[in-house]
C-alpha cells in the first residue's frame, strides 16, 4: 500500500477481517476455494476486491502444483499490505481526526478564550 490506500467500506472491512482470521487460522495461512465457472477470479465478490486492492492474492494450497503446472488446490491469501491494512487505517483515521475535529476545536477555545479570561479570573480569585 504505497501512495494508494484502499478505502474499503465497513462491510468489506468486516469480510477482510473474516478472511484474515480464517487464514490465521489454516496451517498453511490460506483459505481454499475452487475456481467458478464464470469471470470472477474467486467466487466471492468481496476476496476479488482484496486481490484487486492488492490486499490478498491467489495462491497454489500447501504449494502443491500438478504435472501441468497448475494448482492442484486454488486459495486466497493474505498479502504483506493486507497484514498491515488495520494499522494503515486507524493511523488514517486519527490523521483525518486530528485534522477535522481536533485542530478546529483547539482554535476555536484559543479565538474564544478572551472573552472568558474575566471569568476565569474571577473564580481564580474566589478560591483564594
Amino acid at each position: 500500500m504505497d501512495d494508494e490506500f484502499p478505502e474499503l467500506t465497513h462491510k468489506e472491512r468486516s469480510e477482510f477481517k473474516k478472511l484474515i482470521k480464517q487464514c490465521s487460522k489454516d496451517p498453511c495461512g490460506a483459505v481454499k476455494f475452487t475456481q467458478p465457472r464464470t469471470s470472477s477470479l474467486t467466487g466471492n465478490y468481496y476476496w476479488d476486491r482484496f486481490v484487486g486492492f492488492n490486499l490478498a492474492t491467489t495462491v497454489a494450497y500447501d504449494d502443491k502444483w500438478n504435472g501441468l503446472g497448475e494448482p492442484e488446490q486454488l486459495a486466497i491469501a493474505i498479502t504483506a499490505d493486507g497484514k498491515h491494512y488495520f494499522e494503515k487505517f486507524h493511523d488514517q483515521q486519527i490523521r483525518w481526526l486530528t485534522k477535522s475535529a481536533l485542530i478546529p476545536l483547539i482554535i476555536s477555545i484559543l479565538a474564544n478564550t478572551p472573552n472568558w479570561w474575566p471569568m476565569i479570573l474571577k473564580w481564580l480569585q474566589s478560591i483564594r
